[in-house]
């Protein structure tokens, strides 16, 4: 007599469940996290660069930075911009990933984007990653990455030892996530020709730096002024450098013990900002992301354009979405059916896998007169 009542309230009960599953998915948050070293004074890990992809990305949706400001709102949204620094706190973005309110995260730099593949992080939500070069970061799924993959860079590097018919060369890296990655991808090039039997340059050997990495003393390994004795030693054509400013100045810069001329040909990837290397010399090439000229009231960092486009293409998925909290899966899915094409976008054309297939790259060559010649290269993966 009581079982269809108890059937009845148990069908309610589960609608309500049901209902109050689908609200709790629904979010509205926007973060716009920026990770830097407290120690770091310029370039692309200091305060300033993270402030520039805030500032980007703010300005591709429409907004404008303020001092001391962190949340906006971007129609029915909330953008929070969230700034920590990685040499002190513990990278947020997995804990940000697991909150029902976030539905977009956008992060910055390898070290900081590469806990989005922790099987901790929510998968459900979208994540942009802005100067990013890590070619892992390919196995997310959710992961839309701006800045064209480390892949693409190390064949570049590469390429430029051929073009300039280097015979014999050496890397010198920090061993972090972007640099360890990229130089994988320059030894993985120099495989495919020894494999096919191409001519190659010949490999003489590789160096961790660690002089400038937050490392215990016994983890550290060679400093940079041991590094310029056994590369003056073994006498390369030329040296690919894979890290930060501070480490190309220790090893080239003789105020401080470094060594210009121990090869004649320098790279450096593009970690190593030019703009605030404040220094040249004859025989450094420095490979940077593209990056359009600046105008009036942009900044100079690269983290500023590649910022403006993640704020742009969430400009025009919010359209989609412009009266109502979207649901995070939807709106993962709807982002993987979007081209945010060049009419809107500062470093090109920008869609899921768009990091794989093509990249855009200055070279910046200092001549013996400390001119400065540039050259925008392309490299795709077709």
């Amino acid at each position: 007599m009581w079982s269809q009542p108890i059937k009845r309230t148990c069908f309610t009960l589960a609608l309500l469940l049901s209902f109050t599953g689908s609200f709790a998915q629904a979010a509205h948050k926007i973060i716009v996290l920026a990770g830097s070293q407290s120690t770091a004074t310029d370039g692309v890990t200091s305060p300033q660069a993270a402030q520039a992809m805030q500032e980007g990305v703010l300005k591709g949706m429409g907004l404008d930075y303020a001092t001391d400001v962190t949340q906006y709102t971007l129609g029915a949204y909330t953008v929070e911009l969230v700034s920590f620094y990685t040499d002190q706190h513990e990278n947020p973005l997995i804990s940000l990933s697991q909150d029902p309110e976030v539905f977009a995260i956008i992060c910055q730099t390898s070290k900081e984007c590469l806990p989005a593949l922790d099987a901790k992080a929510s998968k459900d939500i979208l994540v942009i990653t802005t100067v990013a070069t890590n070619s892992d970061l390919a196995q997310g799924e959710n992961i839309l990455r701006l800045a064209p993959s480390n892949n693409l860079q190390g064949a570049a590097l590469y390429q430029s030892l051929e073009n300039e018919d280097i015979q014999k060369f050496a890397i010198v890296y920090e061993p972090t996530a972007y640099a360890l990655n990229l130089y994988i991808s320059i030894i993985s090039s120099l495989f495919i020709d020894i494999v096919m039997d191409y001519p190659h340059p010949q490999f003489i050997g590789a160096f961790p730096l660690t002089d400038f990495l937050s490392l215990a003393d016994s983890q550290k390994g060679m400093k940079a002024t041991q590094v310029s004795q056994v590369l003056s030693l073994i006498k390369p054509d030329a040296v690919i450098y894979l890290g930060y400013e501070q480490g190309l100045q220790a090893l080239t810069d003789a105020n401080v013990g470094g060594n210009p001329d121990v090869t004649p040909t320098w790279y450096a990837s593009d970690a190593v900002y030019p703009l605030t290397l404040m220094m040249g010399f004859s025989g450094l090439n420095i490979f940077s992301l593209y990056t359009p000229e600046v105008e009036d009231g942009e900044s100079a960092y690269p983290q500023y354009y590649y910022g403006y486009d993640a704020g742009s293409f969430l400009k025009q998925l919010s359209t989609t979405y412009a009266t109502t909290s979207p649901q995070r899966q939807a709106f993962l899915a709807t982002a993987k059916e979007t081209i945010l094409n060049s009419n809107y976008s500062k470093t090109g054309d920008k869609y899921f896998g768009s990091a794989d297939k093509h990249g855009r790259f200055i070279v910046e060559s200092y001549d013996t007169q400390d001119n400065i010649y540039q050259e925008i290269i392309t490299v795709s993966d077709y």
